[in-house]
């Protein structure tokens, strides 16, 4: 609970601070700085810090820009007069074991990578010249700590699943929230055994039931929104720009130009040129334009998708394909990125997959997992080939290691001598027929870009 109020009370602060910008747009300085993120260029407006870095104070300069904006990267060369630092991100689900660059600036091997993200335990540790290497937890488990070491540290379920039992030494059985729920935030395995223990919304959706002593109503929030971690109100998302001060409705939510967002983590309202970033997948063919005076708005950048089946991470303002140095997710790399051009990429033969998007050359085997509504037939091996059955009627998964199928019926459970949903006698199914219709439920695995945002966010409020 003190971490749910230290949260709210972190989105409060920056929401509040945001409303003292120009409503013309989020580029000018105030006082003559810039906020968080930004720096001063020589037109005197605020642009957004390049190659992955950030400064905990107001920036002035390009050279204010000197730390990595997160652990998942690590400070490859040190800012100068006239340029930022530049960081990288760490390999292979990897990050830094603590941000040392906050208050002891200095630059850091590759191999300071040496723990996982969140969700993702280590295969291999790290070296001088090597980060670690981190496999994603399997079969709908987790972790949120800090440090995750081995696979007994996926002991949480993801986003969207409750524990279905409690195996002494094991990991959970993770089982299918109903109706677009989830987990409440940061609750702990050892407490969550019942699907109603699901009691908050998942992201996306919100909580129409005013009584709070009822069951949860989850709703899809309007098109154009969201919601941030699974609280009751919408707000616009990434992909809109907000046209007024105070969020009333959907109609308040423009969008912006195909391929642009806004920066994350600024909640303001203003014109089309808050949209200056391009998403991931895509790179920048031609920057934001500030708006001039009310007569004359401003613009949103304009953003190209990465061609060949590549992809770009955290593109932000690259004006060249060849940040789309990876792959799509579930596509392996036939050739790498060079200088001018993409990486091109092939689809993933026989319902395989990635974990996440490839970003090295070589061939079907980087397609080591199952997509969607399959899992592996045999253990998971890294850099072989997978090989998949499609999971049975009233049952499916999301991509990545599973060894069994979900079951669409949260009084259902996966049995391992069948290989299918068996119903529960005292649950709420009271035939086998009753376990095989689908819910209108929503794929709750986290992705690849809203782990790295989630993780932002926390070691934002952790550090």
């Amino acid at each position: 609970m003190k971490k749910q109020i230290t949260f709210l009370l972190f989105l409060a602060i920056i929401y509040l601070s945001q409303q003292q910008q120009n409503f013309l747009g989020s580029n000018k300085p105030i006082n003559g700085y810039c906020q968080q993120d930004f720096y001063l260029n020589s037109n005197q407006d605020c642009e957004q810090c390049p190659n992955f870095t950030t400064n905990y104070s107001t920036n002035q300069q390009i050279s204010d820009c000197n730390i990595c904006i997160s652990r998942q990267y690590y400070l490859e060369k040190l800012s100068s007069p006239n340029s930022s630092a530049i960081c990288k991100i760490c390999p292979n689900n990897s990050q830094l074991r603590s941000q040392e660059g906050k208050f002891k600036i200095q630059t850091q091997d590759v191999g300071k990578c040496e723990t996982c993200i969140e969700g993702y335990y280590i295969i291999t540790g790290s070296y001088t010249g090597q980060g670690a290497f981190c496999q994603k937890c399997p079969n709908n488990t987790y972790n949120n700590l800090i440090q995750s070491e081995m696979l007994y540290s996926c002991n949480l379920c993801a986003d969207g699943f409750y524990n279905s039992q409690k195996l002494k030494d094991q990991n959970p059985i993770c089982q299918l929230c109903p109706n677009n729920s989830q987990l409440e935030f940061m609750i702990f395995i050892q407490s969550a055994f019942n699907p109603s223990d699901c009691k908050q919304c998942l992201q996306g959706y919100f909580n129409a039931e005013k009584d709070h002593s009822k069951p949860l109503n989850c709703q899809k929030c309007p098109q154009g929104t969201t919601t941030q971690f699974g609280y009751s109100g919408c707000i616009c998302s990434l992909t809109q720009y907000q046209t007024q001060a105070q969020f009333t409705s959907y109609k308040d939510c423009l969008p912006c130009p195909k391929g642009s967002t806004r920066d994350s983590y600024k909640f303001m309202s203003g014109g089309e040129s808050q949209c200056s970033l391009c998403l991931n997948g895509y790179y920048l063919i031609k920057p934001h334009i500030d708006p001039v005076d009310q007569n004359t708005p401003g613009k949103g950048a304009i953003c190209q998708i990465c061609p060949n089946n590549s992809y770009s991470l955290q593109p932000g303002t690259s004006i060249s394909p060849s940040s789309c140095s990876m792959c799509l997710l579930d596509y392996y790399m036939q050739k790498a990125a060079d200088k001018t051009n993409s990486a091109q990429c092939q689809a993933c033969p026989n319902n395989t997959g990635t974990l996440e998007p490839v970003s090295f050359p070589g061939d079907e085997n980087q397609c080591s997992v199952c997509a969607a509504g399959y899992y592996l037939s045999k253990s998971y091996q890294y850099g072989k080939l997978a090989q998949c059955i499609q999971c049975p009627i009233g049952s499916t998964t999301n991509s990545g290691i599973n060894t069994v199928c979900y079951c669409y019926d949260s009084w259902a459970s996966w049995s391992h001598t069948t290989n299918s949903c068996q119903c529960m006698p005292a649950g709420a199914a009271k035939t086998q027929n009753d376990c095989q219709a689908p819910q209108n439920q929503q794929n709750s695995q986290m992705s690849f870009s809203q782990i790295l945002g989630i993780s932002f966010l926390i070691v934002m409020i952790l550090f």
